[in-house]
C-alpha cells in the first residue's frame, strides 16, 4: 500500500509540474495570437476592412489624389531650390566674362585704328 501510495503521489507531482508547463504555453499562445489579431485588424482598416466597396474605393481614389498633389507640391519645391542653388552658385562663382567685356570695350579691335 505504501508503495502504491507513493507511486500515486510521484504521479500527482509529474502531472502538477505539466500542467504549469502547459499553462505557461497556453499563455504565450494566447500572447501570440493577440498578437496576430491586432495585426489583422490594422491591415483590415488600412485596407479599408468594413466599408462598402464604393467607400473603398473612394478613400483609395482620394488617397492616391493627395499622393500626387504631394508629388506635384515636391517637384516645384525641387525647382525652386535648383533655381535658388543656381543663384547662390553665381554668387560664390562670379562670372568674369562682363567684366572683360567691359575692359575690352574702349580698346580698339585692330591695330589700324592706333594710325
Amino acid at each position: 500500500m505504501d508503495k502504491e501510495i507513493r507511486k500515486i503521489k510521484k504521479s500527482i507531482i509529474e502531472r502538477v509540474k505539466e500542467n504549469e508547463k502547459l499553462a505557461g504555453q497556453v499563455k504565450e499562445l494566447e500572447g501570440n495570437v493577440g498578437i496576430r489579431e491586432t495585426i489583422y485588424k490594422s491591415r483590415m482598416e488600412a485596407q479599408g476592412g468594413g466599408m462598402d466597396p464604393a467607400s473603398r474605393k473612394m478613400k483609395i481614389v482620394m488617397m492616391r489624389r493627395k499622393l500626387v498633389d504631394l508629388a506635384r507640391a515636391q517637384t516645384d519645391e525641387i525647382e525652386f531650390l535648383r533655381g535658388e542653388l543656381d543663384r547662390l552658385r553665381q554668387k560664390t562663382f562670379p562670372s568674369f566674362a562682363n567684366a572683360a567685356r567691359e575692359r575690352f570695350d574702349g580698346m580698339p579691335d585692330e591695330i589700324g585704328d592706333y594710325y
